[in-house]
């Protein structure tokens, strides 16, 4: 049992990473191979039995986890993004109740269930949720207003919905003496967020604990807030990790990094495991069972109930009509309707009421809205003229003049370039440049500027504590495989950039080829045909593929002469 046990735990842990990193590979939200995933351990090789591994526990810890996953899904919640102020609150109180009202008549319609089973599985149904929308938003970057109402819809709208799922199950049990109304659970849970938030932000203002130590009490704080919560009033724990993570997102008098780093990376297991674990509990049989009525039901949501809400909640707005027609589009449902579907389905047959139908409709509505979004947000978004285009250019981060002239190069190319160059305000070549220049490192939260231009980041300066400064904030935003420094001399013949060599990418270097520049040597331009001879090449850009007008870059090309419709850009030996 031990080792049926250990192998249930690793193979939830290992589908659970695989599947996004497959799904990252490919550039699609995660959810639909995270529910493949479980279908596969559970159902089909049945390697995974959650309720013999983890018995009573099993519903603590889901609980606990989309409890984590709420309050990371709040730390990205900056509420500058969300520029109409009017519509977001109408779709998390008008919008939610007919929502709620509107599935349940869909259900009723649809379905042989009583009228309290077709108001728990309409409740269960209000939720979006961050663990899809916000990959989602992050592939299809459409315009910055319908990016932050959508964001912000799916981070409020699960705490709330799961709220009222409670609520309603609650009444439908006819529960005495354990019955906790609406709004006490929002209360709890708004209380207990605010004051947990308050003590964590004291104790990091007033550097009360050690560096190394503030993730993992970031991630304590979630985890009491999210127990203390329950504790009090059942499912106001969602409420609680929401508003710590929105608190420490939207406040501006420490930095929360070091928790945002961690909260990440603990997020990807998380969403792993929890999708894994509750899949693999689905019963086939049951989802193929209901899959015509489900089908109906989706199409009735997609298609008549999200238009009307939105249609409702955005009157009067300033959105046009292509940005409202994408927030109608754009309702897909995620872990907690899986969580709250699979825990209500467990009270209800605790207390002799059994719903089986329950998981496998919720499921089956899972499945298809983020299969319906995942296959036609980025085409819907691109229609409809309100997709930003994706980033093709770099960001030069330094402030010699060999670099200013191979930024004037790459741009003369047709390559969107932008400078970043802290403390060269004085240079004279800075006021002339065809393309923009910061005069600072952008931060985490003010980095528009950067990243809607930058694919590539070149770091080549000769201050190392302010390259590691500038890869930490590249890796952040792109990944070490898009971040590129160019390795300086030291008199002591020392890499500038040592302890980052290993960590980012490398392109042309070396202290004669950086001496020579320095000393006058020329940044140029050769075409197809063009011998290099004793030139070192520096980049190669390539003509526009598919959609993009911009020419692709590369910062670490062979030693090849161009190509027809290709450039070099190569440094003249002196």
């Amino acid at each position: 049992m031990t080792d049926e046990i250990a192998v249930g735990i690793g193979t939830i842990i290992v589908f659970g990473v695989l599947a996004q990193l497959l799904a990252r590979r490919i550039g699609i939200p995660a959810i639909l191979f995270l529910l493949v995933a479980g279908v596969v351990a559970g159902p089909v090789l049945e390697l995974v039995d959650t309720d013999e591994i983890f018995g009573d526990a099993l519903f603590p810890i889901v609980n606990l986890g989309v409890g984590l996953l709420l309050f990371q899904g709040g730390m990205e919640l900056d509420f500058r993004r969300v520029t109409d102020r009017s519509v977001l609150p109408r779709l998390l109180t008008i919008g939610v109740v007919l929502t709620a009202l509107l599935a349940t008549g869909a259900v009723m319609l649809l379905f042989d269930f009583s009228t309290g089973e077709s108001a728990i599985l309409g409740a269960v149904l209000i939720v979006s949720g961050p663990t899809v929308v916000i990959p989602l938003l992050e592939s299809a970057r459409v315009k910055e207003r319908v990016d932050g109402i959508l964001r912000a819809e799916g981070i409020f709208i699960d705490p709330i919905g799961a709220a009222i799922g409670y609520v309603v199950l609650q009444v439908v049990l006819a529960s005495n003496g354990d019955d906790k109304g609406l709004f006490l659970i929002m209360g709890v849970g708004i209380a207990t967020g605010l004051v947990i938030a308050v003590l964590l932000l004291f104790v990091l203002r007033n550097f009360l604990v050690p560096d190394e130590y503030e993730m993992a009490l970031g991630i304590t704080c979630a985890v009491l807030a999210v127990t203390v919560a329950d504790a009090i009033a059942s499912e106001s724990g969602f409420f609680a990790a929401t508003v710590l993570g929105v608190v420490l997102a939207n406040q501006r008098r420490t930095t929360i990094e070091p928790i945002m780093r961690f909260g990440e990376v603990l997020n990807v297991f998380v969403i792993g495991a929890l999708f894994v674990l509750l899949a693999a509990r689905v019963d086939l049989d049951a989802v193929w069972s209901v899959a015509g009525r489900t089908a109906a039901l989706v199409a009735i949501l997609v298609v008549i109930v999200r238009p009307l809400i939105v249609a409702l909640c955005t009157t009067p707005s300033s959105l046009s009509f292509r940005e409202r027609a994408y927030l109608a589009a754009v309702a897909p449902r995620g872990i907690v309707a899986a969580a709250t579907s699979s825990l209500f389905a467990i009270t209800l047959e605790q207390n002799g009421e059994a719903f089986p139908e329950l998981v496998p409709v919720t499921f089956g509505v899972i499945f298809a809205t983020a299969l319906l979004v995942t296959v036609g947000a980025v085409p819907l978004a691109r229609a409809l003229g309100i997709r930003r285009p994706d980033p093709t250019g770099v960001a030069l981060v330094g402030w010699d003049r060999w670099l200013i002239e191979f930024g004037r190069a790459l741009h003369g190319l047709g390559v969107p370039v932008v400078m970043i160059a802290p403390g060269a305000a004085a240079l004279e070549d800075l006021h002339d440049l065809p393309f923009p220049v910061l005069l600072e490192l952008p931060a985490r939260d003010e980095s528009d500027a950067v990243r809607d231009v930058a694919a590539d980041v070149l770091i080549a300066t000769d201050d190392p504590a302010f390259n590691r400064a500038a890869a930490a904030t590249s890796i952040d935003e792109l990944g070490r495989g898009h971040t590129h420094l160019v390795l300086r001399h030291d008199a002591q013949g020392l890499p500038g950039g040592i302890g980052l060599s290993t960590t980012v990418r490398v392109p042309f270097t070396g202290p004669r080829l950086l001496g020579e520049l320095r000393e006058g040597g020329r940044v140029r331009v050769l075409g197809p045909g063009e011998p290099i001879g004793e030139a070192t090449v520096m980049a190669r850009v390539r003509p526009p593929v598919g959609r993009s007008t911009a020419p692709r870059l590369d910062l670490h090309p062979a030693a090849l002469p161009a190509r027809p419709g290709e450039s070099l850009v190569v440094q003249l030996r002196r």
